[in-house]
């Protein structure tokens, strides 16, 4: 259906004559949006953090010296995080999953300088971007199979957060899981090799 067609419809559905329940749910489901968005990807991200610890463990990769970080800020611009961290002399290191505004961008988080794991994360994933100064490495979010999900305002992704969990969480998990398994020895060998004064 084309979109004239739809908004048509939904128009004459709300603001038809002798409507006016329908008209009082559609105003009282616009005031919900931003909790219903917090609640699908809250539930979403809960579900995508068992999956990726249970396979970072099937995989047998040690990650008891990294952290869990997890925002969800709707105050403003509906920012999230999701990471795995490492700190070092309070300068933390992490691969994490993030928004800025609307774009969801998966990548590596520090200030300090780490070539040789730009120079692998780019030769398996292609080239990353690294213009702030916090985001070593980024792109915005894919899945393995080239799925983009990068915008988690959108209806459609919403969607299928929402009725096809599991799909999804396999989707984007195991790109995470790719990044973790590259990045993880050179974080942690840099880490080693620059210890915390602490």
């Amino acid at each position: 259906m084309q979109t004239d067609e739809k908004e048509k419809i939904i128009m004459e559905h709300v603001l038809g004559k002798k409507k006016k329940e329908n008209l009082e749910m559609a105003l009282d489901i616009i005031s919900m949006t931003q909790k219903i968005r917090k609640d699908i990807i809250k539930s979403f991200l809960e579900k995508l953090k068992g999956f990726i610890c249970k396979k970072l463990d099937m995989s047998q990769l040690d990650m008891s010296q990294w952290d869990w970080k997890t925002e969800l800020d709707y105050t403003s611009h509906g920012n999230i995080s999701l990471s795995f961290g490492v700190s070092n002399q309070d300068e933390p290191i992490s691969i994490l999953l993030q928004s800025y505004g609307k774009v969801i961008y998966i990548g590596v988080f520090t200030d300090n300088s780490m070539n040789c794991l730009k120079n692998r994360l780019d030769n398996k994933f292609g080239p990353g971007k690294s213009e702030a100064p916090w985001w070593f490495w980024y792109q915005p979010l894919k899945s393995s199979n080239r799925e983009d999900y990068a915008d988690w305002t959108h209806k459609d992704t919403l969607i299928k957060m929402h009725t096809n969990p599991d799909c999804v969480v396999k989707d984007i998990g195991n790109r995470l899981c790719e990044i973790i398994e590259v990045a993880k020895p050179v974080i942690e060998e840099w880490v080693d090799q620059n210890p915390s004064d602490q």
